[in-house]
C-alpha cells in the first residue's frame, strides 16, 4: 500500500481525478455500521500517525517547487476531524502545510470542527486561496436511525448547520449522500428532504453513491433499516470477492428520480463509481472544478465524453486523446517517485480497462470494446443486465 496514493482497482483507477491522500489516523472513532475503511484498517485502535506530517511536507514542497498543483484527499480511510484531532491537530498540520506549499485539499468530512477554531479560520484561509474543497457526508435526516448507524458522529441537524456556515462564507462544497441505501434514503420522500436542505443550506453539488456491501453486512443493517430492499442486490467486484450493490437496472430508475429532485432544487447531481455517467451534471464528480486550475487525471468520464463526440475509436487514439490538459502518461515523469509510481500503475489499469470488453461491462454500460474500438452505446433500463 503506498502512502500517500490510493490502491489501484479497477473502479477508482477509472473513476476518481485525484488519487492521492493523506491519512492522518489509524483507524476512526465514528464507528459508522456502513463504513469502508474497517475493509483495510489494520487495527480498531485510533493513534495518530505524526510521520505523516514530515512526509507530506517533503512531497508539498517538491510539488510545489515544480507547481504540480494536485488535490490531496484528507482523508480516505477514517474521520480527518474526529475527537482525537481536538487533542493532536494532525489534520490541522496537514492543512498548514497545504497553506505554505499551495497543495490543494478534498477534506472529506461528517465533522463540525470546520466550524471551530482553529480549523475554521484556516479553512477560510485556503479558501481564499482556493486550496480547499469540503465535502461533508449526510446518510440521513432521520435522528432516531443516525444514532443507530453513525453512534459517534455529529448529528445530521449541526452538519447541515456547518454547511450553511461555511457556504455563506464562500467555501467550495460538495454534499455526499452516501451510502444511497435502497428501501429508504434512495426513496423520492427521504431523498427530496435531504436535497431541499442541502439547496437550502448554499450548497450547489451533490454526489451519490449505492451501498457496497458484503452479505453480512447486509443483514446487520436489515435489523436497523426495516424497509431496507433485499432483493436487488448484485455483485460489485469484478473479481467476485463477496462484495454487493444495487442492479443496474435498479440504479439507473432510481438515479434518474433523484436527477430530476436536483433540478428542482438547482442542484448539480453527480455520481461515484456507478459508471452512469450520462446521468450526470457536466465537470468532474468530486467537485473539484470549484478549485480552479487544479490539475487531475483522466478518468472513464472523459473517454465516455470523447467518444460520444468522435464516435467509434481506436484504443490507441482514446488513450492519445487522454493527454490534453491532464496528468497523463509523460506528466507523470515530474512527479516525486512515492507517487509517480502508482499513479503509473493507476493508469495501466485504466487503459486495461478500456481494452478488456468484460471488465468493462462491468464498470460502465455506456461504452463497449469491439474489435479493439472503443464505441458508446445507450442504456435501455429494462434491458440493463450487463451489471445486474
Amino acid at each position: 500500500m503506498s502512502e500517500f496514493v490510493i490502491n489501484v482497482s479497477d473502479y477508482i483507477s477509472t473513476m476518481c481525478y485525484s488519487v492521492l491522500r493523506l491519512e492522518p489516523y489509524t483507524s476512526c472513532e465514528n464507528k459508522c455500521l456502513y463504513c469502508y475503511g474497517r475493509w483495510y484498517w489494520t487495527t480498531n485502535e485510533v493513534k495518530p500517525r505524526f510521520f505523516i506530517l514530515k512526509l507530506f511536507r517533503r512531497i508539498a514542497e517538491e510539488l510545489s517547487s515544480k507547481k504540480l498543483m494536485m488535490p490531496f484527499r484528507l482523508a480516505t480511510l477514517s474521520e480527518p476531524l474526529q475527537d482525537i484531532e481536538k487533542k493532536v491537530k494532525i489534520s490541522y498540520g496537514l492543512m498548514e502545510i497545504a497553506m505554505k506549499y499551495k497543495m490543494p485539499i478534498i477534506l472529506s468530512t461528517k465533522s463540525t470542527l470546520i466550524t471551530k477554531e482553529p480549523w475554521h479560520s484556516l479553512i477560510l484561509r485556503l479558501s481564499d486561496e482556493n486550496l480547499i474543497l469540503v465535502q461533508m457526508t449526510l446518510v440521513t435526516l432521520d435522528t432516531e436511525l443516525f444514532k443507530k448507524i453513525e453512534p459517534r458522529a455529529p448529528p445530521p441537524e449541526e452538519r447541515i448547520n456547518a454547511l450553511e456556515t461555511l457556504a455563506s462564507e464562500g467555501v467550495p462544497i460538495a454534499v455526499r449522500l452516501q451510502p444511497l441505501i435502497p428501501g429508504y434514503s434512495d426513496e423520492a420522500d427521504v431523498v427530496e428532504s435531504m436535497i431541499r436542505q442541502v439547496s437550502a443550506s448554499g450548497v450547489r453539488h451533490v454526489i451519490l453513491e449505492y451501498l457496497r456491501a458484503t452479505k453480512d453486512d447486509l443483514m446487520r443493517l436489515s435489523y436497523i433499516i426495516k424497509n431496507m430492499k433485499m432483493n436487488v442486490w448484485t455483485s460489485y467486484s469484478i473479481a467476485e470477492e463477496g462484495l454487493l450493490k444495487p442492479s443496474l437496472r435498479y440504479r439507473i430508475n432510481k438515479l434518474r428520480e433523484v436527477r430530476s429532485i436536483c433540478e428542482k432544487y438547482k442542484v448539480r447531481l453527480f455520481t461515484c463509481k456507478e459508471g452512469l455517467f450520462h446521468l450526470d451534471s457536466y465537470g468532474d464528480c468530486c467537485g473539484i472544478y470549484m478549485m480552479r486550475n487544479i490539475m487531475l487525471r483522466p478518468t472513464l468520464r472523459e473517454v465516455w465524453r470523447v467518444v460520444m463526440k468522435r464516435g467509434r475509436m481506436s484504443i490507441s487514439e482514446v488513450v492519445k486523446e487522454l493527454g490534453g490538459d491532464y496528468m497523463f502518461g509523460e506528466k507523470l515523469s515530474p512527479l516525486p517517485r512515492i507517487i509517480r509510481k502508482p499513479m503509473r500503475n493507476h493508469e495501466k489499469r485504466l487503459i486495461k480497462c478500456i481494452s478488456d470488453g468484460a471488465r468493462l461491462r462491468r464498470i460502465t454500460p455506456l461504452l463497449k470494446v469491439d474489435k479493439g474500438y472503443l464505441m458508446a452505446q445507450p442504456v435501455d433500463p429494462s434491458s440493463a443486465i450487463s451489471q445486474g
